[in-house]
C-alpha cells in the first residue's frame, strides 16, 4: 500500500464526504456547515496519489484510485479543464476500459482531442492494446484488468470450476469464456 499523508487522507475524507453530500436529496440538516470546496492543489494532490495508487498490485489501492477519479469528476468536471484527460489516462493505468469510454462519451472528448502528455497517452496506448483480446475473427474486446487476468488465468489452467456469471457483467466476453472454455461443442469442455 503506498503511504498515505494525513493532508492527503484528510482530503480525500473531505472529497467521500462531499461525493456522497452531493447525491443526497433535499438540503442538509446541518445547512451551518458549507461544503469544502477542493482547491486546485488539493485536487492535484489527490490525482498524485490517486496515479501512484494505480500502479500498485493491491487490490485495495487501486480501488482508491478509481474512486479519487471518479468521485473528483463528479463534484469538479466543470471547474477544471485538465481534470477530465487526467482522469481519463487514470482509468487507463487501472486498465478499466469501459469506464474510461464511459467519460470520453459523457464528456465528450478523445485520446485524439486531448492534450494529455506524450507520455501518459502512450502508457494508455499500450495498455489499451495490451487488453484487447480477439473474440472472433472480426471482433475485438478491450477487457478490463480483472477479466483479461482471468481470461489468461483460464487460457493457463484450462480449470473448469469457476462460475463466471457473477464475475463478469460483460455479455461478449461471458460468451466467448463460455464458449471457448465450458461448451462440450467446443472440444476443451
Amino acid at each position: 500500500m503506498c503511504p498515505i499523508s494525513p493532508e492527503l487522507n484528510d482530503s480525500y475524507k473531505t472529497l467521500l464526504i462531499e461525493d456522497i453530500r452531493s447525491q443526497l436529496p433535499g438540503d442538509p440538516i446541518d445547512s451551518e456547515q458549507e461544503p469544502r470546496v477542493h482547491t486546485e492543489l488539493d485536487i492535484s494532490r489527490l490525482l498524485s496519489a490517486a496515479s501512484a495508487l494505480a500502479l500498485s498490485s493491491v487490490s485495495s489501492d487501486r480501488a482508491i484510485a478509481y474512486s479519487i477519479a471518479t468521485r473528483l469528476l463528479n463534484l469538479h468536471s466543470g471547474g477544471f479543464p485538465n481534470l477530465i484527460p487526467l482522469a481519463a489516462e487514470l482509468l487507463a493505468r487501472l486498465g478499466n476500459f469501459p469506464a474510461r469510454t464511459l467519460l470520453e462519451q459523457r464528456y465528450g472528448v478523445s485520446a485524439a482531442t486531448s492534450r494529455t502528455p506524450l507520455l501518459l497517452a502512450l502508457e494508455s496506448l499500450i495498455r489499451f492494446r495490451e487488453n484487447t483480446v480477439q473474440l472472433a475473427a472480426d471482433y475485438e474486446e478491450q477487457l478490463t484488468d480483472f477479466q483479461f487476468e482471468f481470461l489468461t488465468l483460464l487460457q493457463r489452467t484450462r480449470h473448469q470450476a469457476y462460475r463466471l456469471q457473477p464475475l463478469l457483467v460483460n455479455p461478449s466476453f461471458s460468451a466467448f469464456i463460455y464458449n471457448n472454455y465450458f461448451n462440450p461443442k467446443s472440444g476443451r469442455a
